[in-house]
C-alpha cells in the first residue's frame, strides 16, 4: 500500500512508472523532470483478453504480465526500462477506505490502536490484509480526538498484482486505490476548504470519491452503471445490434432528457440509479461524517465522462455544478508542446495513471 506516513524522506527516486491494470487493458505512464520542468517520458496501453481481470481479481496472470511487458517495450516516446519502480493502482472494489476517530497519541501507539480498531470497520482480519494509515488534518475539530485515514486491501490481491509486475520486469514500489491517484492528478481544481465529489465514469461501472480538506479521501462507493451497460440498454430497448448500440451511445450520448426521446427512455432506469446513488452518498456524507461540510461540486472523469449530455443531466438532477476534470493540470506541463498528443477522452481515461506517475517515492518504500 502507499507509504503515506513517510513525510520526511531523504532520498527521492525521481524515475518511476505509473501502472493501471484495468478490466480490459493496462496503462503505463511516466515523467521525466529536467531543470524543474516535467516532460512525458513514456506512455503506452495494451488490451487484455476477455476475462483476464474480473472485478479487480487477476484471473489470468500470464495474460496480464504479457500485456504489461508489451506495453513496457512499445511505450513512446521512450520505452520503459527493466526493473523501473512501479506505482500501481489497486481497484476500488478491492480496497477499503475508512476514517476512524482515536484519542490523541503518538504514531507508535496509533499504529497499535489501529490494529484493534480495524476489525470494527473493515470486514477482514488484520492478518489477511495489507494496510496503511495517515493522520487527517484536524482543522477546527476541538473534540480532543484525532482522525485517521485507514486504507486496506486483501493480502492475496496485493500479492497477485505484485506478481504480474515482477513478471513484466517491473519493481513493485507502491500500491494505492485508484481514487488516491485521481485526487493527486486533480489537485488544485477545487479550494482547500471545499468538499467535492469525484465521479469516475469507467466503462463497466462508476466510482465515487468524496474529498475534503483539499486531498483527504473521506468516502468511496461503487455504482454499477457505465457506458457498457448503456450500450446493453440501448441494444435491448431499441432492438439494435451491439455494434449499432455502441455507435449510437458514442455519437448521441444519453439523448434528450428535456424532451425525452427513445434513446433517453432506454437509458433512464440506469441514469436514475446513478443519480439516486450519488444523491444518497452526498446526503450520507453531509449528515453523518463530521469532516464533510456541504459538497460544493462534482468533478467528472474517466472514459465515459464526455458522454454527450451526461454532464448537463447530472447538473440538472443533482443541483450541483458538474465540470470535467483536467488530467494534466497537476503535472505543471503548461505549454502545448510538452503535452502528449492524446485526445481529451484518452487523457480522461488515463487520469489514474497520470496520478500514479506523479507519486513521489523514496528508497524507504522498498523496505
Amino acid at each position: 500500500m502507499t507509504t503515506m506516513k513517510s513525510t520526511q524522506a531523504t532520498s527521492w527516486l525521481k524515475r518511476t512508472i505509473g501502472v493501471n491494470i484495468k478490466s480490459d487493458s493496462v496503462d503505463l505512464l511516466g515523467f521525466d523532470e529536467i531543470s524543474g520542468r516535467r516532460f512525458l517520458r513514456s506512455v503506452a496501453g495494451e488490451a487484455l483478453p476477455s476475462g483476464a481481470v474480473e472485478r479487480g481479481n487477476i484471473k489470468d496472470a500470464s495474460a496480464v504480465a504479457a500485456a504489461l511487458e508489451t506495453a513496457r517495450r512499445k511505450a513512446e516516446p521512450r520505452r520503459v526500462g527493466k526493473n523501473l519502480p512501479a506505482v500501481c493502482a489497486l481497484p476500488e472494489e478491492k480496497t477499503f477506505v475508512r476514517v476512524i476517530a482515536l484519542p490523541r497519541m503518538n504514531d507508535e501507539k496509533t499504529a497499535e490502536a489501529i490494529k484493534w480498531e480495524m476489525e470494527a470497520y473493515i470486514p477482514m482480519s488484520p492478518q489477511d490484509m495489507v494496510y496503511d494509515w495517515r493522520s487527517v488534518p484536524a482543522g477546527e475539530d476541538k473534540s480532543g480526538e484525532m482522525k485517521v485515514l485507514v486504507i486496506a486491501a486483501p493480502r492475496t490481491v496485493v500479492a497477485d498484482y505484485c506478481r504480474v509486475l515482477k513478471e513484466a520486469s517491473l519493481s513493485p514500489a507502491i500500491m494505492e486505490p485508484t481514487s488516491l491517484a485521481q485526487i493527486r492528478a486533480l489537485r488544485g481544481q477545487w479550494a482547500e476548504d471545499e468538499s467535492v465529489m469525484i465521479l469516475s465514469c469507467d466503462k463497466r461501472a462508476a466510482h465515487l470519491a468524496v474529498v475534503v480538506n483539499g486531498e483527504v479521501l473521506l468516502f468511496t462507493a461503487g455504482i454499477p452503471v457505465g457506458p457498457d451497460g448503456f450500450e446493453a440498454d440501448v441494444s435491448r430497448s431499441l432492438g439494435v445490434s451491439a455494434v449499432e448500440a455502441r455507435e449510437i451511445v458514442s455519437t448521441e450520448g444519453i439523448g434528450s432528457y428535456l424532451h425525452p426521446d427513445p434513446l433517453f427512455r432506454a437509458l433512464e432506469p440506469s441514469l436514475k440509479l446513478l443519480t439516486k446513488e450519488l444523491a444518497g452518498s452526498r446526503n450520507f456524507c453531509e449528515t453523518t461524517l463530521p469532516l464533510c461540510g456541504q459538497i460544493s461540486k462534482v468533478i467528472l472523469v474517466g472514459p465515459g465522462a464526455e458522454l454527450k449530455g451526461l454532464r448537463s443531466y447530472l447538473t440538472s438532477v443533482l443541483g450541483l455544478p458538474v465540470s470535467w476534470g483536467d488530467p494534466w493540470a497537476a503535472t505543471g506541463m503548461e505549454l502545448t508542446d510538452y503535452l502528449p498528443r492524446l485526445s481529451r477522452e484518452e487523457s480522461l481515461s488515463r487520469l489514474t495513471t497520470i496520478g500514479l506517475a506523479l507519486k513521489k517515492i523514496t528508497y524507504e518504500d522498498f523496505d
